[in-house]
């Protein structure tokens, strides 16, 4: 791993609660409360960090429609997570345009002819992100029926071909297909068992296949936590340092990892099989 490696990464500032974080949310305009997010989550933790001010914003996808159809096509979609660039217009996302710039470094620039799986799609950034790359053929799993809403807006307004279908990240040696990549940002520390929802990823990559894992990592000198249940989950889940993902992959079976980048409590992870 080199001078990537963040084993001695100690956080800076204290963690929030979710409740704190709520409280502030509501209290600052929106764009303010994504600038002081950014800049608390920057100083929870030391490392290469990945987003700068100059950073390039991905382009907009192009549309079918004009301004005022996709706007309404947009506010018909109760919640948005991902921030979505549609020709002129942009959804009311959570999650700013520099995060997806951040995450998607890690993809292949060109996927053409590839086969590609998103596991916690959404409303379908990253999905449509990667049929824009040229990838032949695009699953996009998703849990929740209800964050379908957005990637059926999306889709219908860049006419994308994504599949997307239904079905707990557990349950992806269900599908009956494998693939080139596999793209699992921001989902294994929402899961019950992530150990075994990464070997069932193994068995869908084909030989050589690239996994790009992105997700909230421990910095505070542990290895693994386990997390109770809380009002998001009614199940125990995990934690893991940047080193146990590493050593977690290996044993999978997996050939390399390699840290791309990391930002405050967040690690980008390429992963060959």
């Amino acid at each position: 791993m080199g001078d990537r490696n963040i084993s001695e990464t100690r956080a800076i500032l204290p963690k929030m609660s979710s409740g704190k974080r709520e409280q502030i949310k509501k209290a600052i305009p929106r764009i303010l409360y994504r600038f002081f997010w950014f800049i608390y989550e920057l100083m929870r933790g030391r490392g290469k960090y990945a987003i700068l001010v100059k950073q390039r914003v991905e382009h907009p996808f192009p549309t079918l429609y004009n301004t005022s159809t996709i706007i309404e096509m947009i506010n018909s979609v109760p919640f948005w997570w991902h921030t979505i660039r549609f020709g002129d217009t942009i959804t009311p996302g959570e999650t700013a345009e520099r995060t997806h710039t951040w995450k998607t470094m890690a993809l292949p620039i060109s996927l053409t002819g590839k086969r590609v799986l998103d596991i916690g799609a959404w409303d379908g950034y990253y999905s449509f992100e990667i049929e824009r790359r040229g990838a032949d053929k695009v699953v996009a799993l998703e849990f929740n029926p209800n964050n379908a809403r957005g990637f059926k807006v999306g889709k219908r307004i860049i006419n994308s071909e994504v599949d997307y279908i239904i079905l707990d990240a557990h349950d992806v040696n269900c599908i009956r297909m494998d693939f080139d990549v596999i793209n699992w940002m921001g989902n294994y520390y929402h899961l019950r068992d992530p150990i075994q929802t990464l070997k069932k990823i193994f068995s869908k990559l084909r030989p050589g296949g690239l996994l790009i894992i992105e997700g909230h990592v421990l910095i505070d000198g542990g290895r693994v936590r386990k997390l109770p249940p809380d009002e998001g989950h009614n199940h125990s889940r995990y934690l893991f340092s940047v080193e146990e993902i590493v050593k977690q992959c290996k044993l999978c079976g997996f050939r390399s990892t390699a840290v791309v980048s990391t930002i405050g409590n967040r690690a980008l992870f390429r992963v060959r099989k």
